[in-house]
């Protein structure tokens, strides 16, 4: 992790964040199960992944460690997938996007408001297992904890190790998404106390 500072993303990270972003989440559980076609996900991963990384950059926050690594946060909820063009049901078939509105429905009547929710989080294949990832949470925790604000995520089965390592616990039954979709757990992390010299940055004198 040395030299690898998390940083606010600006307009000009939009591109390689979804690129980044769109690589890690095109074979993940949940994106298989609302686009079983690999040449659909191929073609539309970056088309959704994109408005949620705009969308937090305006409403949430994004954070980057330079060309490596992305977490994008937004307040409570994100925005519905954008409308796919007519001609795209044709070409694959009537339905074949229907399950994306249902996974958007599905998931914000669960999730609590007034909570920071970690939409996305990818580390490049290269750099994973150096402390990268738990770094990008452990920046934005700092926020979370100067506020007073709690944090969630909807994590599959094989990341909830990884968050509870983080600070994070199970918040609630586990969401199942019809049709033998995968099983998500909710995890929720309880902001730490935070001194008064801490938050305003104040040091003590004795």
């Amino acid at each position: 992790m040395s030299g690898h500072m998390p940083r606010p993303a600006g307009e000009d990270d939009i591109g390689w964040v979804t690129g980044l972003l769109a690589l890690t989440y095109r074979n993940s559980p949940v994106l298989r199960w609302a686009l079983p076609s690999d040449d659909i996900r191929d073609a539309l991963a970056g088309y959704l992944v994109r408005p949620i990384v705009e969308y937090a950059l305006v409403r949430g926050h994004v954070d980057v460690v330079d060309g490596l690594a992305a977490a994008v946060w937004t307040p409570s909820g994100q925005p519905l997938p954008p409308a796919h063009p007519q001609e795209w049901e044709t070409m694959w078939g009537e339905g074949t996007l229907a399950n994306l509105p249902l996974l958007h429905d599905i998931l914000t009547t669960r999730r609590p408001p007034g909570r920071d929710y970690l939409a996305l989080l990818a580390v490049a294949g290269t750099a994973r297992g150096g402390g990268i990832g738990t770094a990008l949470l452990a920046h934005h925790h700092a926020y979370l904890d100067q506020h007073a604000v709690t944090g969630y995520v909807e994590a599959t089965g094989d990341t909830t190790g990884f968050y509870r390592h983080a600070g994070y616990a199970a918040d609630g039954d586990p969401i199942r998404l019809p049709c033998g979709g995968p099983v998500l757990h909710p995890m929720a992390r309880t902001p730490s106390a935070v001194s008064p010299s801490a938050a305003t940055g104040a040091k003590c004198v004795r």
